[in-house]
C-alpha cells in the first residue's frame, strides 16, 4: 500500500495530488499538529469506519449496509473515499486518532466513460464533539473541492432537509437532472446538491432505470404485513379452543374407561393384571358373575347400561 506524506501544504491550500485508487496521501497540519489523510486505502477505511461506527450521529445509521446499496447500484462505477483530520500518534485501525471524517463515493473515477463525468459524491461529513468548533469539517470540504477541480470531476453532496442550507452556503445548489438523481440519489430522505461552478454534467439516460427500481424497493418495504387466510365458511371463530376442548374430554373418556375396566377388589387374587384397551381396540369387558351378588345384579345392569349409553352419545 503506497502512502505519501507532503509537510509543505497549508490548511487553507492542501496538495490535491490524488493516490490512485487503493492508495492514500497525507498532507501534516502544522498549526494543528494533526495529519489529514485522504484516498481508498484498506487502512484509512477501517480508521474511518471504526470511528463512524462509535460517533452519536450514526447509532441509528449503517454505514456498512448503506455503502453496499452504493455498490450493488452500478456494479464497477463506484469506489468509495475517505478524508479525514486525525492524530497520526494513536494507532491505525481503532479510529480512536480519528478527529474529522469526510465519506465520498466515487463515481468513473479518475477515467469517466462517456457521457458522464467524473464525480465525487459527498456521502457523510461529521466531527468528534471534543473537536468541534476547530474548523476540521470546512477544512476537509475544501481539500476535496480542489482535489475535483484539479481533476476536472463534478462534486455533489446528498444533504438531509435541514442541512440544505449548510450547503447551499458553501456553493452547491439543487440538482434537478433526472438521470444524475436517478443514478446518485440512493436514499428515499436526501436532497442531491451539486456544486455551482461545475461544468454540465447531463448523466446518461440509461439511468433513469435505476429510479424505478428505488420505487419498487419502497413500495416492498412499505407494504403491510399479508393478513392471516380467511376462516373457511361456517367455521366457527373459536374451532381452535373447541378442537382442545374435545381433545381434554376424549383424554378424560379413555381415563374413565380405564377405569371401568380395572379389576375390582372382589376380583379373584389370582387374576393377572393386564392393560386396558382403548375404545377402538375391544369392547367393554364383561363382569365374571362370581364377582357379582345376586341382590347387586340388577342394579350392576341398570349402571352398566347407562353407562354405555354415555359413551355412545360422546362418540357421536
Amino acid at each position: 500500500m503506497k502512502r505519501t506524506l507532503d509537510a509543505s501544504s497549508s490548511p487553507s491550500a492542501p496538495v490535491v495530488a490524488f493516490p490512485a485508487l487503493g492508495e492514500d496521501s497525507s498532507t501534516w497540519l502544522p498549526e494543528h499538529n494533526l495529519s489529514l489523510r485522504f484516498g481508498t486505502s484498506l487502512r484509512l477505511m477501517s480508521s474511518c469506519s471504526a470511528f463512524l461506527n462509535e460517533s452519536e450521529e450514526f447509532n441509528e445509521v449503517d454505514p456498512s449496509s448503506d455503502w453496499d446499496k452504493w455498490a450493488t447500484r452500478v456494479p464497477g462505477a463506484f469506489s468509495l473515499f475517505y478524508a479525514a483530520i486525525l492524530d497520526p500518534m494513536q494507532p491505525e485501525g481503532t479510529g480512536r486518532g480519528v478527529q474529522c471524517c469526510l465519506r465520498a463515493v466515487l463515481d468513473n473515477w479518475p477515467a469517466p466513460a462517456p457521457p458522464h463525468n467524473a464525480r465525487l459524491i459527498i456521502d457523510y461529513v461529521t466531527t468528534r464533539p471534543a473537536f468541534r468548533g476547530r474548523g476540521h469539517a470546512g477544512l476537509l470540504l475544501e481539500h476535496v473541492r480542489s482535489a475535483c477541480a484539479a481533476l476536472d470531476a463534478n462534486l455533489y453532496v446528498l444533504a438531509l432537509e435541514e442541512s440544505c442550507v449548510y450547503w447551499m452556503e458553501k456553493g452547491f445548489t439543487l440538482e434537478q437532472g433526472a438521470n444524475l438523481n436517478a443514478r446518485l440519489n440512493v436514499f428515499p430522505d436526501v436532497h442531491l446538491l451539486r456544486q455551482t461552478t461545475d461544468a454540465p454534467d447531463e448523466g446518461s439516460p440509461a439511468d433513469l432505470v435505476l429510479a424505478n427500481e428505488d420505487e419498487d424497493e419502497e413500495e416492498e418495504e412499505a407494504a403491510p404485513p399479508a393478513a392471516p387466510p380467511p376462516q373457511q365458511a361456517g367455521a366457527s371463530p373459536l374451532a381452535s379452543d373447541a378442537t382442545i376442548d374435545a381433545d381434554a374430554d376424549d383424554a378424560e373418556l379413555q381415563a374413565a374407561l380405564a377405569l371401568s375396566m380395572a379389576p375390582t377388589a372382589s376380583s379373584s387374587p389370582t387374576a393377572a393384571p393386564s392393560v386396558a384397551p382403548s375404545v377402538s381396540e375391544a369392547p367393554l369387558a364383561e363382569p365374571s358373575p362370581r364377582d357379582v351378588s345376586a341382590g347387586d345384579a340388577g342394579d350392576d345392569a341398570e349402571e352398566r347400561k347407562a353407562l354405555e349409553e354415555a359413551i355412545a352419545m360422546s362418540l357421536l
